[in-house]
């Protein structure tokens, strides 16, 4: 018997069959067809819902489709592949339009007003240019342009203006630059009038231009090194070449100084084939053909078979040579280059022919007694490539450099002043102990604006954020407390090295790669479109038929160049204007007996 508060369990259905049989065959009859529909109808579920299925897996992967289609024709992801794939710069700054109209930064660059710069000054002075030079009124155009020889009048050369957009900055900012360059055209191009108190003669106009010349100050486009690198320098120049931008005053330091050699010797016409490296592949793979001939047994034939190609050859050969001669074999074969091409030209004589003025920087301390910065002043009669040779001395091969020089008679002797000189490496010249060579351009020239061109990727991740940020390079705005805290604490590290190395305890090696040299002045600085990976190509092989690559690299230089070309027109087209016209103008003089000849 149960308890009677327990529930009383269900019979068994073998009690059942036992008891009922028909009972329990009817029993199992309807769980057998209970199970049965339950079978077909989630079959018949199974099969409604198949074709919802492959509706939803295929419109899924429609919208995949749709949506990787739609980011691969945005007009964004079209200009920037249209910028990257570029090998010129119209081709770029097409793409750079694009992507402006794409994110909206068009209409930033045609609204006039910003907190970085005075609008309304700028316009009014625009407004007053045009309708001065429509009224032909060359006094007022000759007070326009008087009143304004600032390069950075009202701020318009801040760097906050820059990186709003990829094409360009304000186009009230560029009109206006524009137009004062073709009014001082205009001034230019009068007709020579005889002395007249009354009108604007012809001694008016070269008085005009000389004053504004010497008022407005000079650029000078600075090379700073690059070693094996250096190539990117003849990009740039050659970009700023197309751009009708490049400054008068040239000035090489290191690698860079055997690059400023080749502009320094050549016009204009002659130097667009150099800067797209006609003859100079040639002449180097000449060079490397013959080296790999005569090349002497060494390690690396104990661990390599045939030519040694591959990364690991290459890496010990290369290894062995610059423990051996203590720098690439490269910059040695573009020497020789430099030294075939420049010949016996000297500095006075390069700027005869050119009317550049070519500076070479030479790695002695400042208080030799000799000058450190070699110009058609200083030293107009030493022959360039020896100076272009002593400024890329390397610690190893500095007793056997010598400066050469033409005496009197027109015979190759080694330069005087340069007797008993002892050529450093620029790595083993501190701050301490040299004064800065570029400080001279500023008495002999009248220069206070410098474009500093660096070709140097290990220095690329200790840049200040601002110094990373090229014009036209446009950051979003995320990324500015990112940016602040990496300014202190670079300026921090910076300012330790330095006391570091005031006091002689900075390793030399590390010297060149943390020190930086202060520019005297404002400048712009210029970085090709290096990056970490293309300190790779130091252990690359040397491939004879491509001269060093050079094709490569000089595109790279010119890829660094089209993101500034609008910061740099800003800043130079007032100047080489008024260059321009002062060249027209001028009386003819012989050159190298001042600056005023220059």
């Amino acid at each position: 018997m149960y308890a009677p508060h327990l529930p009383r369990p269900s019979p068994c259905p073998c009690a059942i069959r036992h008891r009922n049989p028909a009972l329990a065959v009817i029993l199992i009859i309807l769980d057998t067809a209970r199970r049965a529909t339950f079978f077909l109808l989630t079959q018949l579920l199974l099969v409604l819902l198949a074709p919802l299925g492959y509706i939803t897996d295929t419109g899924w992967h429609l919208i995949q489709r749709l949506f990787a289609w739609w980011l691969a024709k945005s007009p964004r992801a079209v200009a920037r592949r249209r910028m990257a794939a570029a090998e010129s710069f119209e081709e770029w700054e097409a793409g750079a339009v694009l992507l402006d109209e794409a994110v909206g930064s068009d209409a930033w660059r045609e609204s006039h007003p910003s907190i970085h710069y005075d609008y309304r000054v700028i316009k009014q002075r625009l407004r007053s240019l045009i309708q001065a030079k429509n009224n032909n009124d060359i006094w007022a155009i000759v007070h326009l342009i008087r009143s304004g020889l600032v390069r950075n009048l009202v701020n318009i050369t801040s760097p906050q203006l820059y990186d709003h957009s990829h094409s360009g900055t304000k186009l009230l900012i560029e009109e206006y630059i524009a137009e004062l360059g073709r009014a001082i055209e205009y001034i230019t191009a009068l007709e020579t009038v005889p002395r007249d108190p009354k009108a604007f003669d012809s001694q008016d106009r070269l008085q005009l231009l000389h004053d504004t010349r010497q008022a407005f100050g000079r650029s000078t486009l600075v090379l700073q090194g690059g070693a094996v690198f250096g190539t990117c320098h003849l990009g740039i120049v050659k970009a700023l070449l197309l751009r009708g931008l490049l400054p008068r005053i040239i000035t090489g330091t290191a690698t860079g100084a055997l690059v400023a050699a080749l502009v320094g010797v050549h016009t204009d016409e002659e130097l667009l084939p150099i800067l797209n490296g006609e003859g100079m592949v040639e002449a180097i793979s000449d060079r490397l053909l013959e080296r790999n001939r005569s090349k002497r047994q060494s390690i690396l034939g104990l661990l390599t078979r045939g030519d040694g190609h591959g990364w690991l050859p290459t890496l010990i050969r290369r290894t062995e040579e610059y423990i051996r001669e203590s720098y690439f074999p490269d910059l040695k074969l573009l020497e020789e280059y430099v030294k075939a091409t420049v010949g016996e030209m000297t500095f006075e004589e390069a700027f005869a022919k050119t009317k550049r003025s070519l500076n070479i920087t030479i790695p002695i301390p400042g208080k030799a007694g000799t000058p450190n910065l070699l110009n058609y002043l200083t030293a107009p009669h030493v022959l360039i490539w020896s100076a272009a040779a002593a400024s890329n001395v390397s610690s190893v091969i500095s007793s056997r450099v010598t400066l050469y020089c033409k005496d009197e008679t027109g015979a190759i002797v080694p330069w005087p002043d340069g007797d008993g000189l002892f050529f450093r490496s620029w790595r083993e010249l501190g701050c301490s102990d040299r004064e800065c060579p570029l400080s001279r351009l500023s008495e002999l020239f009248n220069v206070n604006h410098f474009i500093v061109a660096q070709a140097r990727p290990y220095r690329m991740p200790l840049y200040l954020p601002e110094e990373q940020q090229r014009p036209g390079k446009v950051r979003p705005a995320r990324w500015t407390f990112i940016e602040r805290t990496g300014r202190i604490v670079n300026l921090e590290i910076r300012h330790r090295l330095r006391q570091l190395d005031s006091v002689g305890l900075l390793p030399t090696p590390l010297r060149r790669l943390l020190i930086y040299e202060d520019v005297p002045g404002p400048h712009l600085t210029i970085l090709p479109e290096l990056g970490v990976w293309d300190l790779g190509r130091v252990f690359e092989r040397v491939d004879a038929k491509a001269g060093l690559g050079l094709g490569k690299w000089i595109l790279k230089g010119e890829r660094g160049v089209w993101p500034a070309v609008a910061a740099v027109r800003v800043r130079c087209t007032v100047e080489l204007a008024l260059e321009k016209g002062y060249q027209v103008v001028r009386p003819v003089s012989k050159p190298g007996f001042g600056v005023g000849d220059e």
